[in-house]
């Protein structure tokens, strides 16, 4: 059994409620085709981080999105991630043709990844909001992404905010994924919601309103 740490707060039911609501508020939202934010949820505790990314991708299931679960700290991010977009796509019984200036086996080194993900995003999103459905991305250590794959994975889903696309990431990580993220893209400070686990300090702009 893991002790916890004595300097860190005990997480409290309330605590887990409340970033359960938003995540819930979120994923009700982007299903409704109203604005929304995607969340980056901060944590120390690696197994706390993803039991907790595991209970929100059951309450997306419950709402009716297709999930995928993928961690980041594997390697090859941006392939899985097209996979699970292929298979989302072969799920809604859409075949999705394959335009030769948005290849699916993206190159990671460069920046063609960055110009190409957040098309083939709202491509997907727009197959799913013809379907009705959503899909929901949860990604667990998104601190060990490298740079260039967190940049093109933030323009993905900064494409999606334009759109308000039902395409919703729950990501976790360390605390220093809200740095790492804002150094990835300047905008990310505005595109997601930071919110720290329990028994962690608060993570940057968590006391700021939510959007209605």
């Amino acid at each position: 059994m893991t002790k916890q740490d004595p300097t860190s707060p005990a997480p409290t039911s309330s605590d887990r409620d409340s970033v359960r609501e938003e995540a819930n508020f979120a994923l009700c939202r982007a299903l409704a085709g109203r604005p929304f934010r995607p969340m980056l949820l901060l944590g120390s505790r690696p197994n706390a981080r993803r039991a907790f990314l595991e209970d929100l991708a059951r309450e997306g299931e419950s709402l009716g999105f297709l999930v995928s679960r993928i961690d980041a700290g594997e390697e090859n991010f941006i392939g899985r991630l097209l996979g699970e977009r292929k298979r989302i796509l072969r799920t809604l019984g859409n075949e999705c043709q394959r335009p030769a200036e948005m290849p699916y086996d993206v190159e990671t080194e460069g920046p063609v990844a960055e110009l190409v993900l957040p098309e083939l995003l709202k491509e997907a999103g727009q197959s799913l909001r013809a379907a009705g459905k959503g899909w929901l991305l949860t990604v667990n250590d998104m601190h060990r992404l490298p740079k260039k794959e967190l940049a093109a994975l933030i323009a993905g889903l900064h494409r999606i905010a334009q759109t308000n696309l039902p395409v919703v990431l729950l990501g976790a990580g360390l605390p220093k994924l809200a740095r790492l993220s804002g150094d990835a893209k300047p905008y990310a400070e505005r595109l997601f919601l930071f919110r720290s686990l329990p028994g962690n300090a608060p993570a940057p702009g968590e006391k700021k309103e939510r959007i209605r």
